[in-house]
């Protein structure tokens, strides 16, 4: 096993577990601008009243943007 200082171990290491993370985070961010609606919608498609009006009146700062 190769040894590594610590200054290489933790860029690596951050690499390693945070690229992943980013990526998952702008994943996210994109499904809600791009579907903001979409747990209302699919609360009124399956009869949940829950999700149907899960934030209902809270702005979502999704609503800004115009796709």
């Amino acid at each position: 096993m190769k040894k590594f200082s610590f200054p290489a171990a933790a860029v690596r290491r951050y690499l390693r577990l945070g690229v992943p993370m980013v990526t998952a985070v702008i994943l996210a961010w994109s499904l809600v601008m791009l579907l903001p609606d979409a747990s209302s919608t699919t609360g009124a498609l399956n009869g949940n009243a829950w999700l149907a009006g899960y934030l209902r009146g809270r702005d979502t700062g999704a609503s800004q943007y115009d796709f």
